[in-house]
């Protein structure tokens, strides 16, 4: 688990707050490195998607309901048109829960532009300029 930050700032991606359920119904916040959308997408592997997806239904959770096809079809849209923010809602994080909307986003952002990528917080809003090449780095540990 990340360190709190403050909500407005500049950080690296693998710096932010993400909420993930847990099976007992509770979130906790950890890092994008630890996200089960972004390590399905490092390991090239849905499992890690659809165990948490599943899980995510089983608890009752509202979600996007975004299939794998649909999150790589997500991930390949950004790659092809780039980071259009204006696309979804506005991602919005705390340290207590982390992210309010954009988990999906955020996996895929830190898979394309790495752990490592900038962005700004603004009140606990994220904002995030692309850098002008995707490389897909191996993230650290």
């Amino acid at each position: 688990q990340n360190a709190p930050i403050s909500m407005t700032g500049i950080y690296s991606l693998s710096d932010l707050p993400i909420g993930v359920w847990q099976p007992d119904g509770r979130v906790k916040v950890y890092s994008i490195l630890d996200s089960p959308y972004f390590r399905a997408l490092h390991e090239n592997s849905r499992q890690p998607y659809d165990s948490y997806t599943l899980r995510l239904d089983l608890l009752g959770i509202v979600h996007s309901k975004l299939d794998w096809s649909s999150f790589l079809e997500l991930r390949n849209n950004i790659a092809i048109s780039g980071w259009k923010p204006e696309k979804g809602p506005a991602i919005f994080l705390s340290n207590e829960n982390g992210q309010k909307d954009g988990h999906h986003r955020l996996a895929i952002l830190a898979h394309m532009f790495g752990v490592d990528a900038q962005v700004e917080l603004q009140e606990g809003r994220l904002i995030f300029s692309e850098p002008t090449a995707i490389h897909f780095s191996e993230p650290r540990r």
